[in-house]
């Protein structure tokens, strides 16, 4: 298959699977309508992709139609684009839904930071095609201070960390009323638990060698 078809295949399956049902909410609170680009950005596995789908979670619970956002994971292998490559995108949308308004649709762009040079085509489907755009990407690599420089202003930058505690103990479903006998322990347990592993979301509800593996696995 050509690039486009890929493109037109990723498209229409994350239309017709929407795997949003399980996710867990977090604390951080971005804004759906500000008119910037959104950037999430984070240590790598604190829950970057799992958020950007929250955030189309709750568009779509707000009334904004599936076919209005697109949701491109660029650490997808089937993906191999340069950034002469990216408006491949626009046009695989375009021929799709040909009566969409994309100034109203909404652009989820995950690991952005694979395609080298994607500022450029970030910076014009902002300028010229739509303003609702969610950027995530890892601190490893520009998507951090540089980003600023990169988008000239056009940004509104927030950084995921590894669950808080309390987003811990929702993880865990534990509740989180302490002063009840038969939380108390639970929680008590599972703070020592959050203090010596850290509050990775794949490592929750793993049992402690797997847990232990995949920790080393993140470090090394």
């Amino acid at each position: 298959m050509n690039n486009k078809s890929v493109i037109k295949s990723i498209i229409v399956n994350q239309h017709t699977k929407v795997d949003e049902a399980d996710l867990k909410p977090r604390k951080l609170t971005v804004p759906l309508d500000s008119k910037k680009i959104i950037v999430i950005s984070g240590v790598r596995r604190c829950g970057k992709t799992s958020y950007l789908k929250l955030i189309r979670k709750k568009l779509l619970e707000n009334g904004i139609p599936l076919i209005s956002t697109l949701f491109i994971s660029f650490d997808d292998e089937r993906i191999t684009l340069k950034a002469n490559d990216l408006d491949l995108i626009l046009q695989s949308y375009r021929e799709l839904y040909p009566d969409l308004e994309l100034n109203d649709c909404f652009f989820f762009f995950d690991e952005i930071q694979y395609i080298d040079d994607w500022e450029r085509f970030v910076r014009r489907l902002y300028d010229s095609v739509s303003k609702n755009i969610f950027l995530s990407g890892s601190n490893s690599r520009q998507l951090g201070s540089e980003i600023a420089t990169s988008l000239r202003g056009r940004t509104l930058q927030y950084e995921l960390f590894p669950l808080k505690f309390s987003e811990y103990l929702s993880f865990k479903s534990i509740p989180k009323n302490y002063f009840e006998d038969d939380n108390k322990a639970l929680i008590i347990n599972a703070f020592y638990q959050h203090l010596n592993e850290g509050g990775f979301p794949e490592t929750i509800n793993k049992n402690a060698e797997i847990r232990q593996r995949i920790l080393s696995d993140y470090f090394n």
